[in-house]
C-alpha cells in the first residue's frame, strides 16, 4: 500500500510539473504589448525607458525572459529592469544577397521556420530550437555545420549593440570594426545585441548522405579539407571506391576521389584526391590534385598538386603550386609558374601532344 501512494504521488507531481513547464512556456510565447510595433519604434521606446530607469535606480538591469535558456528559470518581468522581451521578431530578409536582419532574442524556432518559407536556412543552427540569436553570438554558437561555417557569429554581417551608457551602436567590417570582430563570445560583458543581419544558406528539400571509409586519417582530413574549401553550399564528391575498375574518359564538374582503378584521361574544374589504393593510368586535368597513390600520366593542375609520401607519378606535372612530401616518387618533367593559368595550359597542351615528351 505504502508503495501504492509512494507511486500516485510521484504521478501526480509529474503531472503537475508538466502543467507548469506548460503555462510558463505559453506565457513566454504570448505577445507582448510592444510586438506590433516597427523595429525603429522599438529603439526608441528602449533608449527612453533606459534613461528612465537610469535616472530611478542609477544602474540597470536588463529583463530578457524566462525562455532564454530551457535549463534556467527567470523571474517575472520586473519594473525595475529594462525590458528587452519583445525584441523577438524579423526585421526584414534580403533574398538576392541571402541576408536576415533579426531582432536579438528572437528564437531560432521562430527564425528557421521564417527562412525555410523562403527557401534558406542561417548557415549555424543550434541544436536547442529556444535559444536567441543574440544569446549565441554573445555565447558560443558551436553546432554541426561549424566544421565549414565556423561558429554562428562568423555568419553575421552586423550588429546593433546597446552599451552600457545607453547607446545603439551599428558595428560591421566597414563601420566600428573593433567592436565587430571583439564583441562575439563576451557574454554581455560589454553590450547587449538587439538586432543583427546573418547570413543564409540555400536549404534543399533532401539531403544526401554519402558513407566513406578511409584507410588513414590522412586521407580522412584531405576529404574535410575538400568539403570546407568548395565553394558551393552541398559540395559533391565523385567517387571510385576500393575495389571498383573504370575504363574512359571522366569528366566532371566536381570533385572525384579515386579509391580504386581508373584507365583513362580524369578532367574536372574541381578537385582529384587519390588515396593510397588508388591508380590512374592516364592524363589529370583539374583545379587541384592530391595524390596518395599511383599515376601513369601527365597532371595539370591550375592551381596546386600535393604528392604524398607514397605517392608515384610516372609523368610530368604542371601547376602553379607544388608539394612534394618526402618519399613521393616523380618520373618526368615538372614545370612551376606563377603568371597565370593560361601559361600552365599551354605548357600542360605541348607536354600532352607529346611534343616535350
Amino acid at each position: 500500500m505504502f508503495n501504492i501512494i509512494i507511486g500516485i504521488g510521484l504521478c501526480f507531481a509529474s503531472i503537475l510539473y508538466s502543467v507548469r513547464f506548460y503555462l510558463e512556456y505559453i506565457s513566454q510565447r504570448t505577445h507582448h504589448v510592444f510586438d506590433k510595433y516597427p523595429y525603429e519604434i522599438k529603439k526608441k521606446i528602449i533608449k527612453f525607458n533606459f534613461n528612465e530607469l537610469l535616472k530611478k535606480h542609477g544602474k540597470i538591469k536588463l529583463e530578457k525572459h524566462g525562455d532564454v535558456h530551457v535549463y534556467r528559470k527567470r523571474n517575472n518581468i520586473s519594473s525595475d529592469k529594462l525590458d528587452l522581451t519583445f525584441l523577438k521578431k524579423v526585421i526584414s530578409i534580403d533574398v538576392e544577397n541571402k541576408i536576415i536582419h533579426v531582432e536579438g532574442l528572437i528564437r531560432f524556432d521562430d527564425l528557421v521556420k521564417y527562412t525555410l518559407k523562403y527557401g534558406f536556412l542561417p548557415q549555424v543552427v543550434p541544436e536547442l530550437k529556444s535559444l536567441t540569436v543574440g544569446g549565441v553570438i554573445s555565447g558560443l554558437g558551436l553546432e554541426s555545420s561549424s566544421f565549414k561555417y565556423g561558429l554562428f557569429h562568423h555568419s553575421a554581417v552586423e550588429y546593433e549593440i546597446l552599451t552600457g551608457n545607453g547607446d545603439i551602436i551599428v558595428a560591421n567590417k566597414d563601420n566600428n570594426k573593433e567592436l565587430f570582430d571583439s564583441f562575439p563570445n563576451t557574454y554581455g560583458s560589454i553590450g547587449y545585441i538587439i538586432s543583427a543581419k546573418i547570413k543564409l544558406v540555400s536549404a534543399k528539400k533532401y539531403v544526401k548522405t554519402e558513407n566513406i571509409v578511409f584507410d588513414n586519417v590522412e586521407n580522412y582530413l584531405n576529404e574535410i579539407d575538400t568539403i570546407m574549401t568548395n565553394e558551393t553550399n552541398y559540395p559533391s564528391v565523385n567517387i571510385i571506391s576500393e575495389g571498383s575498375e573504370l575504363e574512359g574518359f571522366l569528366k566532371s564538374e566536381h570533385d572525384i576521389r579515386i579509391g580504386g582503378v581508373l584507365n583513362g584521361t580524369l578532367e574536372t574544374e574541381c578537385k582529384v584526391i587519390i588515396t593510397e589504393q588508388g591508380s590512374v593510368s592516364g592524363d589529370i586535368m583539374c583545379q587541384n590534385a592530391d595524390i596518395a597513390g599511383k599515376v601513369s600520366g601527365d597532371v595539370l593542375g591550375k592551381n596546386k598538386v600535393t604528392l604524398r609520401k607514397k605517392a608515384i607519378l610516372n609523368g610530368n606535372v604542371a601547376t602553379k603550386i607544388l608539394v612534394v612530401e618526402e618519399g613521393a616518387k616523380v618520373n618526368g618533367l615538372c614545370k612551376m609558374s606563377d603568371t597565370s593559368v593560361a601559361d600552365i595550359q599551354e605548357y600542360a597542351e605541348t607536354v600532352l601532344n607529346g611534343v616535350e615528351k
